[in-house]
């Protein structure tokens, strides 16, 4: 089950190397290492495994809604938007 596309994987993937890369290059504090490196580990994991659940909620949620919301219009409102 995939909900990402190409394009959506190398951007996370960039930006979790960038955040792991910025932990081992710059001198930090631990506090701030440690929020790094799990701040880099959702987007390497999302872009690894190509699903990202909080996407896929919010997606369900949204389209929830949107069924919702075209179950109460008017027949010839949907045919114009050929529902």
């Amino acid at each position: 089950m995939e909900n990402l596309n190409t394009t959506d994987r190398v951007i996370r993937s960039s930006v979790g190397t960038v955040l792991m890369a910025s932990v081992l290059v710059l001198p930090l504090d631990s506090v701030t290492i440690a929020a790094m490196a799990l701040a880099s580990f959702y987007p390497l994991m999302t872009a690894l495994l190509s699903w990202d659940p909080a996407y896929s909620a919010v997606m369900s949620i949204t389209s929830a809604m949107s069924k919702r919301a075209t179950d109460k219009m008017p027949a010839a409102e949907k045919e114009k938007l050929h529902i």
